[in-house]
């Protein structure tokens, strides 16, 4: 897999590991519940469910910030998932109304470990978001202060392992992105931290269970350890056996173990889209060009050829393609190319 791809794949975990609730649940009963069962709508993928749920949060607690960050969060995965464009004012809006409403709820609350929460949690949402506009600063920025608020929550609750998830991911991306460089004072290697405090919240956290084995699925694929990849995979899909954020770093790490279980992973991708009703031309031509190269390399070339003259049928003649569209009708012209050169 192309780092490229990976590191576009830590794009999605970044947002999502940001997702988590509280192991000591919320003490109203009620908010409690719309939160589970508004999550486990977006590990579903229903996102018209998730909003809903999430809207209701909103209306019945608007003192409380979690309707609108959720509500991002949806908006957020949606778009990640069907690879469409996130509409940037809705986002704003949401940011803008959660951070007032943060700033009332410490009026009245003070610096506790609810607000300390609320502020990691929204920097984590608009450091990813600046990030995919391409303000890496303000991105980074962000991400710093999400942690800084996470620190203090286990300053405040020394078990608050749903910390864990967050600067758990956060130790292990910022070592590998600076290791270039490890031998300069002061920049230290902690990505066996990064992936200790993973493991551990894998055992330890209620809610953000899921999305600590998430993480670890991509650092473990990142390094090498594919197998494993492939065993905590396991404990998502067992309960979300159709979660298509899985599936398709499941896919990445068959791609090292069994290329033709790495074609079944992207064929059942593509049909979960095509059953839902959303297969755009994004998803379509990247799931279809990744099946073509993999039948390629296992030298199944007629299979891989029929696929991308059926690529190249649809979307040779078609008008208004966008740019990522038209990269990857670029790159099946390419390997055509192989083709014939074998």
């Amino acid at each position: 897999m192309l780092v490229i791809e990976l590191m576009a794949r830590f794009s999605i975990v970044f947002i999502l590991l940001f997702s988590t609730i509280f192991g000591q649940r919320f003490p109203d009963a009620k908010v409690d519940s719309l939160l589970i069962n508004g999550i486990n709508e977006i590990l579903k993928e229903d996102y018209n469910s998730a909003d809903k749920i999430f809207l209701s949060l909103d209306k019945k607690y608007p003192e409380l910030p979690f309707g609108k960050l959720f509500l991002a969060l949806t908006k957020i995965s949606m778009a990640n998932d069907y690879n469409i464009e996130i509409n940037e004012d809705d986002l704003d809006d949401l940011f803008e109304e959660a951070e007032e409403i943060i700033e009332n709820y410490k009026d009245i609350n003070g610096e506790n470990l609810w607000y300390n929460y609320f502020v990691a949690l929204v920097n984590g949402y608009k450091s990813y978001y600046s990030i995919e506009q391409g303000d890496f600063l303000t991105g980074m920025l962000n991400g710093i202060e999400s942690i800084k608020s996470f620190e203090n929550c286990l300053d405040i609750d020394k078990k608050f392992a749903e910390s864990f998830v967050s600067i758990g991911n956060y130790l292990y991306w910022k070592s590998k992105k600076t290791e270039i460089i490890d031998w300069f004072p002061f920049v230290e290697d902690n990505s066996s931290q990064g992936i200790l405090f993973l493991e551990r919240a894998v055992k330890e956290t209620i809610y953000s269970r899921k999305l600590a084995v998430y993480s670890l699925i991509w650092i473990y694929i990142n390094e090498k350890r594919f197998d494993d990849a492939v065993a905590i995979s396991k404990i998502i899909l067992d309960q979300f056996p159709n979660n298509r954020f899985v599936k398709r770093a499941l896919a990445s790490a068959y791609y090292y173990l069994n290329k033709e279980k790495s074609i079944e992973t992207l064929t059942e991708i593509k049909n979960s889209l095509i059953n839902d009703k959303v297969l755009n031309d994004r998803n379509k031509i990247i799931l279809n060009y990744r099946i073509a190269k993999l039948y390629f390399e296992i030298n199944k070339n007629e299979k891989a050829q029929k696929i991308c003259n059926e690529i190249i049928k649809e979307f040779s003649t078609k008008e208004n393609i966008d740019s990522l569209v038209e990269k990857r009708l670029e790159m099946t012209y390419e390997l055509m190319d192989q083709f014939k050169a074998n």
